[in-house]
Formats: structure tokens, C-alpha cells, sequence
């Protein structure tokens, strides 16, 4: 299981079976609100955080404005 998690709030944005999963909320939620990265994270059931790497939120964010 992966987990999505606004650091800020607190709150739980989503949980997924898979990490592709996680990361297209992870980047659906920066690209549209690109001020949020620093404060969302993907997690795994361990609560060990996933990457999610620049190229793939410069991608988002290319798509976003596209």
C-alpha cells in the first residue's frame, strides 16, 4: 500500500495499491497547486517515503500548462 500525505495538514490524500497509483495524486495535486510539493508526500506501508523524481513533476507541471 502507498499513502499520499499533505505534511502540512496532516491529512491522508489518497492510498493505493501501487506506487503508480500514488504518484499520478502526488502529481495531479502539484499540478494544481504547484506550492504544495514541498509538502506532500508518498509513503509505503512502512511509512518509508517514496521519490518522486523532478523530470516527473516538471512533466506534471509542462502537462498542466499545456
Amino acid at each position: 500500500m502507498y499513502i499520499v500525505i499533505d505534511t502540512r495538514s496532516r491529512n491522508v490524500m489518497g492510498d493505493f495499491e501501487t506506487l503508480a497509483e500514488a504518484k499520478v495524486l502526488f502529481l495531479r495535486l502539484v499540478a494544481a497547486a504547484p506550492h504544495a510539493y514541498r509538502d506532500l508526500l508518498v509513503v509505503d506501508e512502512d511509512w518509508v517515503e517514496q521519490p518522486v523524481s523532478e523530470e516527473e513533476v516538471l512533466a506534471a507541471l509542462r502537462a498542466a500548462i499545456a
